[in-house]
């Protein structure tokens, strides 16, 4: 079975046509602790540096984002810069400092789970770098405690027994553009 789950990300991989690609995994076991920013996993890709200019080669996400983008800002995308495309998926989760308590800690951090999708462009040339961004999220319920306790299980640890006070699933969007407003 673990042959098939190395084949399946090698043809994914190998479709994907991208300058970058990284995956970042972060957890507190590291530091032998289990509490307060306790795991976190990203999943980024980036497309290919392109021109204003939308050709054959701009791969259909960049030119959703660089429209989009050129739509959305007062004076629309720069010809003079170049421009990179990119999508994020991210997950953190957040527990107060003693995971063996199943009522809630007022005075601690509460249990929550972070999803979160971004999407981005990056506009530079040789003397400024903005950043245009769209950021959805999902908190609260049903976006943590599997994955927290799921890691327990691996690595030999108790689950939290908490999760039933988590922060109740609440949905957020977040639009991002670089501080200029006027040319």
């Amino acid at each position: 079975m673990k042959h098939i789950y190395k084949l399946v990300f090698l043809i994914l991989v190998s479709t994907l046509n991208a300058d970058q690609i990284s995956f970042q995994f972060n957890n507190d076991v590291f530091a032998g602790t289990d509490r307060h920013y306790s795991n976190g996993l990203a999943l980024s890709w980036m497309d290919d540096t392109y021109d204003h200019e939308v050709t054959d080669s701009t791969s259909y996400y960049s030119r959703f984002m660089l429209g989009l983008f050129n739509v959305t800002t007062i004076n629309g995308l720069e010809k003079s810069k170049k421009y990179s495309a990119g999508a994020s998926l991210s997950h953190a989760i957040i527990t107060p400092e003693d995971v063996s308590k199943s009522e809630a800690q007022y005075n601690d951090a509460p249990y929550v789970g972070f999803l979160n999708l971004s999407l981005y462009v990056f506009e530079w040339d040789d003397n400024s770098f903005n950043e245009y961004r769209m950021n959805l999220r999902v908190i609260g319920e049903n976006a943590g405690e599997e994955v927290q306790n799921g890691f327990h299980s691996i690595i030999g640890n108790e689950d939290a027994k908490g999760w039933d006070t988590q922060l109740n699933r609440q949905f957020q969007q977040q639009v991002q553009f670089p501080p200029k407003l006027a040319s």
